[in-house]
């Protein structure tokens, strides 16, 4: 089993779709954030017995729009710090449940998250995904949770972007897990 969490909470607004991006809704010169839909096929072999071994740093970095330090964790969890000042770290948690157990795990970590934080149900994401966050200090930090029938899937993000900026690079990097799985 692999599982790899995210344990940020971070601040987001309504529901509905996400339309995924990197980077903030525009760069330092104004320009828009190019839209990240999914990841291209790895370049090498992917690792799926660890959380780490399923995306490598340079694709997370890819999703969240900065350098992040390699992957730190276990077979079920995996974290990437970020390389730079003022940047987006990760973490990741990838649940394989038991044939007929999804519901429960995901049931699971959704009771898991802070109850004084902001739920936002997240749509077109897994059978079902939830969005939660809170802001700490000048970082916000969020985590989501995502279920399909073969896995359970928590990004946390922790960065100091907008709060749908960072759902949208969770659901990117949850998205790019779950398809290599």
């Amino acid at each position: 089993m692999v599982v790899g969490g995210l344990l940020a909470a971070g601040c987001g607004s309504g529901g509905g779709d996400a339309e995924l991006t990197v980077g903030a809704p525009g760069g330092p010169g104004g320009e828009a954030a190019a839209p990240v839909t999914s990841l291209p096929p790895p370049s090498g072999p992917v690792d799926t017995t660890t959380a780490c071994g399923t995306v490598s740093p340079a694709e997370v970095g890819q999703v969240v729009g900065n350098q992040v330090r390699a992957g730190q964790g276990a077979e079920t969890f995996c974290s990437w710090g970020t390389a730079v000042d003022r940047g987006t770290s990760a973490h990741l948690t990838v649940a394989r449940p038991a044939p007929g157990r999804a519901t429960q795990a995901c049931d699971s970590q959704r009771n898991s998250q802070p109850k004084e934080a902001n739920q936002v149900p997240v749509s077109n994401v897994g059978t079902s995904a939830l969005w939660v966050w809170q802001p700490v200090a000048i970082l916000l930090q969020g985590t989501l949770v995502t279920c399909w029938d073969d896995a359970v899937i928590v990004v946390g993000l922790t960065g100091e972007k907008d709060q749908t900026v960072l759902r949208n690079q969770a659901v990117a990097l949850a998205q790019a897990v779950h398809q290599r799985l």
